[in-house]
């Protein structure tokens, strides 16, 4: 997970990470999320507020997905 992690956005977790290929696909208007850590839902909003990742990154992460 950490390599995928590093491929959607490097220096980022992989839950982070999740979340931004979830805020980044096209149709997806709304991302549930859960928590009740507070440094959770500051790393949630910091990932809310970058720009969507670029087509070509949501295809190379789909492809290691379907690998």
């Amino acid at each position: 997970m950490d390599e995928l992690a590093q491929l959607i956005d490097s220096g980022t977790t992989p839950a982070e990470a999740a979340l931004r290929v979830a805020a980044s696909t096209p149709g997806v208007n709304r991302v549930l999320l859960g928590s009740g850590h507070a440094q959770h839902w500051k790393a949630a909003h910091r990932v809310f507020a970058l720009p969507p990742l670029p087509d070509e990154t949501l295809h190379e992460v789909i492809d290691v997905l379907g690998a």
